[in-house]
């Protein structure tokens, strides 16, 4: 066995009610709160806020709720919550309660907060490994899993790449309450679904892979397994939703342990130009990665614990899945060359794929991904 590391430091508290049933965790956090989130379109409620405001409340929790949150949140737009934040006092934690964007910048404005007199660039790309205020996660979508990663996405607005910060920065606690996505639109289900999926399939195949990642990853894809005919139809059982929860919690421990591989590399430059939901740009690469696998002795693992008999199985049912949404988005000849020549030019990226990538293959892969919306 090669030598690896394991961290995962987050304290996970699942099941239904977690958060109100659990008030004398968030009363050993301190006196002040501040609440990262967003609000929800209507009639959706968000439950998760109201439970958060409920157990603030009930410990004698000063809090302050701030719904700034933005999808693929630049540097710029958390810069903006952290020195509002600033200006309103104290705070002795943050609560990130949403999707992987709400909680990512929740975890950026921890560390804003923790080192106010830094300039944002430097403190967030440094190599170093520092403290941020102390977090909560609490999710209420099934995809980017970061209740339990280090990382957090942001895009840069020197340059609008999308990327991770350098500074890993674990969350001390997430509640993981399936109610939360009970009232998800399907399309909401299907992209961070299946960007989980990517995660626990992903993280199995690279070479970064060690015992852990592929353990969880394995766990992961089998869940998948237990509601990728629910997710078909659009309906679930509550059971179903658990397991969609636990399957996204299950790939951010996943991919806390080995970097994703190449459908996430391609993810940012799709998301940046077509603003395409990363769950569905991460989905509409990973069966035609999985093609270009030589070998597919592990290929085919990953293909039989999501559930399907083959690869040919498997593509058909992406392609039942997403389709209809991709059609919503259109590129061309020149950004698919753009899109691989950055992919291309990450050779940390290239290098957790198990053999040789080129440019040709990169193009390959994506005009097989997005040959039906090219103008």
């Amino acid at each position: 066995m090669k030598p690896f590391e394991f961290c995962m430091p987050v304290d996970v508290v699942c099941g239904e009610n977690c958060v109100t049933n659990n008030v004398d965790i968030f009363r050993s956090l301190g006196k002040r709160a501040l609440v990262i989130t967003y609000d929800l379109p209507a009639p959706a409620r968000h439950y998760a806020l109201e439970d958060v405001e409920q157990v603030l409340k009930e410990a004698e929790i000063e809090y302050v709720v701030n719904k700034d949150a933005i999808e693929n949140p630049t540097i710029s737009s958390i810069v903006k919550i952290a020195k509002e934040a600033m200006s309103e006092g104290q705070v002795d934690f943050i609560i990130g309660c949403g999707g992987g964007s709400a909680i990512d910048s929740a975890k950026v404005i921890s560390l804003l907060l923790k080192y106010p007199d830094a300039e944002p660039y430097e403190l967030l790309f440094t190599e170093q490994k520092i403290p941020g205020v102390p977090l909560v996660a609490i999710p209420t979508t099934c995809g980017t899993g970061s209740e339990c990663t280090r990382w957090a996405s942001v895009t840069r607005d020197d340059t609008m790449n999308k990327g991770s910060i350098r500074i890993p920065v674990f969350a001390k606690y997430a509640f993981v309450d399936a109610r939360y996505i009970a009232e998800l639109p399907r399309s909401l289900t299907c992209f961070t679904a299946l960007d989980t999926l990517c995660h626990c399939s992903e993280v199995y195949l690279t070479t970064g892979a060690s015992f852990f990642s592929k353990a969880y990853g394995e766990m992961g894809m089998k869940l998948f397994s237990t509601y990728k005919d629910a997710l078909l139809k659009g309906e679930y059982t509550k059971d179903e939703r658990e397991n969609m929860m636990l399957c996204a919690t299950l790939g951010g421990v996943a991919i806390s342990q080995a970097m994703s591989a190449l459908p996430h590399g391609l993810s940012k430059p799709v998301g940046v130009t077509t603003h395409m939901p990363h769950g569905l740009a991460c989905a509409s690469t990973l069966v035609p990665y999985l093609k270009i696998f030589e070998d597919k002795t592990e290929v085919n693992k990953v293909v039989s614990w999501c559930g399907f008999k083959s690869l040919e199985e498997m593509d058909e049912y992406m392609h039942a899945m997403i389709d209809e949404y991709v059609a919503r988005y259109s590129c061309t000849d020149a950004d698919i060359d753009a899109w691989a020549q950055e992919v291309f030019d990450d050779k940390k990226r290239l290098s957790v794929h198990p053999g040789e990538v080129t440019k040709e293959m990169l193009v390959g892969l994506l005009n097989d991904a997005y040959a039906k919306i090219k103008k």
